[in-house]
């Protein structure tokens, strides 16, 4: 599933204020809302937790400033139009879910939000809900508008070799948006820790970077 030009992204940091709170938060998350419903014009509702692998890269979240990191939950919510994004953002249940939020103290700051928008790779895979998964996030920042047009061809023809070869890489998209221009915003989903390994150890990544 290609995104298409009408699709947008919002990439967002929760701060719970404890990983007993986290907790709490994703089964609202998981609950307040039917984003499997196709009227709701969702493409993908996606919330994950840091890495807790020894070694794992987490520069993104290294960023944030906060004061617990380890209870941090990121997510990407991405939605066929921009309509579809604001009814959600307005749905009672969602409004609920905040109002529970508020009540129970169940952050320690608020949210961080930014809207991105897909331009490049796939979602996910025709028949197959990617849910369950090793996810991948990374900011690249190109160093003027000629690297950034250059690096977009790269990560183009790149996530066209991964869809083709790569069947255990579930996700492989790139994100822009114009209040930055020169950044690009990765979303990757795979299978396995194995499918991961595989991506990163491969001539065709190596080549790539």
């Amino acid at each position: 599933m290609p995104p298409s030009k009408q699709d947008i992204a919002l990439f967002c940091f929760l701060f719970p204020a404890s990983l007993e709170k986290r907790e709490r938060v994703i089964h609202l998350l998981d609950t307040c809302y039917d984003y499997r419903d196709p009227a709701s014009d969702t493409k993908t509702w996606c919330y994950f937790t840091p890495s807790e692998r020894k070694g794992a890269l987490n520069s993104m979240l290294d960023s944030l400033d906060c004061a617990n990191k380890s209870a941090v939950l990121g997510g990407i919510e991405i939605y066929s139009q921009k309509a579809a994004l604001s009814r959600q953002l307005h749905h009672p249940e969602f409004l609920r879910y905040h109002d529970t939020v508020a009540r129970e103290g169940l952050y320690a700051q608020d949210e961080k939000m930014q809207a991105w928008y897909p331009r490049l790779g796939f979602l996910a895979r025709d028949g197959l809900a990617p849910t369950g998964l090793i996810v991948v996030t990374a900011m690249l920042t190109a160093k003027d508008d000629a690297g950034s047009t250059s690096a977009m061809e790269i990560l183009g023809s790149f996530a066209a070799w991964v869809n083709a070869e790569e069947p255990t890489t579930l996700t492989y998209a790139v994100l822009t948006r114009p209040k930055a221009p020169k950044e690009i915003l990765m979303f990757e989903r795979y299978a396995d820790p194995e499918a991961l390994g595989s991506h990163m150890y491969s001539k065709r990544y190596k080549a790539m970077l």
